[in-house]
């Protein structure tokens, strides 16, 4: 369900994830700019509570804020069907507040695989943002792949980074 350039509504966005609530065919759903509005990510976070049938799920957005990231968490936290999140941003500054929010959700799931944050921005995203993915990695053995775009951090052994990368191969190895 490719729902980019659609121009749906705050009340096209619940209604449709009303739908979704009870979705047992729609696996892929994209959401683009135009739809992310006011309470539509605690409209997709409530679906994401109760679907499992929904395994990838694309945002592109800039106005996502720390509350929304707070809810998406909150929809990780009880959702297990979803494999692949991906999340593209443009304007977030405080990146690493977002993740820190996020990870709440992403250290209980049980059931994502592959997470990408992308950033058009540079250097929004610092050693403690890395951090926090490095400290759900320890406990989340179904996450096996994290890409994080927007990063410049030293990346040597004995480094953060390092430490998220060994956690993540950990992961692949089904430890």
């Amino acid at each position: 369900l490719n729902l980019c350039g659609c121009d749906l509504s705050p009340i096209g966005i619940k209604r449709l994830c009303e739908f979704l609530k009870t979705n047992e065919t729609i696996t892929t759903m994209e959401m683009g700019e135009t739809q992310m509005l006011a309470d539509s990510f605690k409209d997709i976070a409530d679906m994401m509570k109760v679907n499992n049938t929904v395994d990838e799920l694309k945002i592109q957005s800039s106005q996502i804020n720390d509350v929304d990231y707070c809810r998406l968490s909150e929809g990780l936290v009880q959702n297990t069907g979803l494999r692949s999140l991906n999340i593209q941003t443009a304007n977030d500054r405080s990146t690493d507040e977002k993740i820190k929010n996020l990870c709440p959700g992403l250290a209980v799931n049980k059931g994502l695989e592959t997470l990408e944050l992308w950033n058009i921005r540079s250097n929004s995203i610092t050693e403690t943002g890395v951090g926090y993915f490095e400290t759900v990695l320890r406990t989340n053995v179904y996450l096996k792949d994290v890409t994080i775009g927007g990063v410049n951090i030293p990346d040597g052994p004995g480094t953060i980074w390092s430490k998220m990368m060994h956690w993540l191969g950990c992961n692949q190895c089904n430890r």
